[in-house]
């Protein structure tokens, strides 16, 4: 199994994503409405809307979540208001082959806290020499959801 780590900033809530866009003047990585379809023509319930961090996911997530604090602490006001109506959130992946860890300073949660940013972490691990997991996801580690 290859390491990887990544974030991604989400606003996820009622309004059209269009609105996300135009009041943070970032482009997203995806995006959609709700009642919009998937590839299997279910509706998305909710907007869904997702800036990457631009790292390579070999990077420590830690870094992946300095940068998208770059990009989002001057529109601090934009944020202000969107967390009114919507979840925000770094939303954090990590694939390992062993232990690992993540230490945010108290700076990075400060920051985090205000720009209502939450944050969301999975994580999966495959030990070196395993078999393979069946399942077309990889073994969660325990007491993730």
């Amino acid at each position: 199994m290859t390491d990887s780590q990544s974030a991604h900033f989400v606003v996820l809530g009622p309004g059209p994503h269009e609105q996300v866009t135009e009041l943070l003047g970032l482009k997203p990585a995806i995006a959609h409405n709700a009642g919009d379809t998937n590839r299997t023509g279910h509706a998305f319930k909710s907007m869904y809307w997702r800036l990457n961090s631009g790292l390579a996911e070999d990077r420590p997530l830690v870094e992946h979540i300095e940068a998208l604090l770059v990009w989002l602490t001057p529109r601090a006001a934009a944020l202000r208001e969107l967390w009114l109506e919507n979840s925000l959130y770094f939303q954090c992946g990590l694939k390992c082959s062993h232990t690992f860890g993540l230490h945010l300073s108290r700076e990075h949660i400060r920051q985090m806290a205000a720009l209502g940013i939450g944050l969301d972490l999975d994580g999966y691990a495959e030990p070196e020499g395993a078999a393979p997991n069946n399942s077309s996801k990889p073994t969660p580690l325990r007491g993730a959801a």
